[in-house]
């Protein structure tokens, strides 16, 4: 997949070869096994692999075991140590909102995509999970699955800028959105916006945007 095709490794994993041997030289230290008498470790490389294929594609443990010839116990013991390890080396990259930062990021989009003003692209998504004991239809979606919600703002280069879990999948994402932390900020100037101001030399002051769908 690194060798033939960049396309393939890039819908696997969502990073490009490069992104990922840059995240493996930060995690891996935390994710390498030592190697004993009694059999050879699986490498740091192919649990970080294993890990965001289940991530990227929602796979199931049972697909994944088979793919990557391991256990089904196995698959789902390194899919939660990576994630953990992953929380660890990475919750200090932050991104803490002001004006100075939602500045930057609208340049990115202006620059990228040739859209002015925009701070942030804002969309959900349900991810798929067996009814917790006695919820009836809370977290019973329109798809006709029960969910979660991942909400979330991501900048012009596709990096998540604040997100929001848990929003139970009965809900639309305009109201996970409005009833989240992150939406109550955006509702009571929280959030540090920077003031309105001209696209082009003397035009008419214009405010900083998110963009999403019609849901919202």
């Amino acid at each position: 997949m690194r060798l033939y095709d960049t396309e393939v490794h890039f819908q696997y994993t969502r990073l490009t070869i490069e992104a990922f041997d840059n995240l493996l030289r930060i995690v891996g230290p935390k994710i390498e096994k030592i190697s004993t008498h009694y059999r050879n470790p699986i490498p740091a490389r192919s649990r970080l692999y294993l890990t965001l294929w289940f991530l990227a594609t929602g796979d199931t443990m049972s697909s994944l075991a088979f793919a990557f010839r391991i256990g089904h116990s196995t698959a789902s013991m390194i899919i939660s140590e990576t994630c953990e390890s992953l929380w660890d080396v990475l919750q200090n990259e932050l991104f803490e909102p002001s004006e100075h930062g939602w500045k930057e990021v609208a340049k990115d989009f202006q620059d990228i995509w040739n859209f002015p003003h925009c701070i942030g692209a804002l969309d959900g998504k349900h991810v798929n999970l067996k009814s917790p004991p006695h919820s009836g239809s809370v977290f019973y979606n329109y798809k006709g699955s029960h969910s979660i919600s991942l909400m979330a703002i991501a900048s012009a280069r596709y990096k998540f800028l604040i997100v929001d879990i848990g929003g139970e999948g009965r809900h639309s994402d305009g109201g996970i959105f409005k009833n989240s932390v992150m939406g109550y900020r955006f509702q009571h100037n929280q959030m540090y916006i920077p003031v309105p101001t001209p696209i082009i030399e003397g035009g008419k002051a214009m405010p900083y945007m998110l963009i999403a769908d019609e849901a919202f």
